[in-house]
Formats: structure tokens, sequence, C-alpha cells
């Protein structure tokens, strides 16, 4: 997969965190943000998505996204995600 420089504002607390995991997990830091993302935002989405890929079009690609944003707006809230896949 390729590789893109991006920039974002994150709490301080959050970097604290990044970069002990990054010491700890002997890994570099944009490494333990991937892991992260895509352990706790993609995985979900992209399995999802490989499971109703043979009939999948965009929209419902579009729709899914959607759910799973939603879901994941739901979890901050309230702290918890039941996962639908």
């Amino acid at each position: 997969m390729a590789r893109r420089k991006v920039t974002y504002e994150i709490d301080e607390e959050l970097v604290r965190g990044i970069k002990a995991a990054a010491v700890g997990e002997r890994k570099p830091e944009y490494q333990v943000v991937e892991d992260a993302l895509n352990a706790h935002l993609l995985g979900p989405l992209l399995k999802r998505m490989r499971a109703e890929a043979g009939d999948l079009d965009p929209d419902e690609a579009m729709r899914i996204a959607i759910e799973e944003i939603a879901a994941v707006r739901a979890e901050r809230r309230t702290g918890s995600r039941k996962d639908s896949a």
C-alpha cells in the first residue's frame, strides 16, 4: 500500500501515548498510529466489505462506510461498540 504524509492535530496525551507505545513495541510512531487505525476503524469496515464484495456496488460501499462512521461516533459517545459484522 502506498504511503502518504498527512498532518493532524491530536490531543497531547495521545501523542505521548503513541510515543510510549512505539518505544515499548519497538516500532516507528507512524506504525503504532497505522495499526490502531486499521484495528479500530478500517478493520471492521474492510471485513464487512470483503464479506459483501460479490455484489457490492458503489452506493452499497458508501452505505457501509456511513454506517461504520456512525458506529465509531456512537462508540465515542457511549464508550462501547456493538460490531454488526
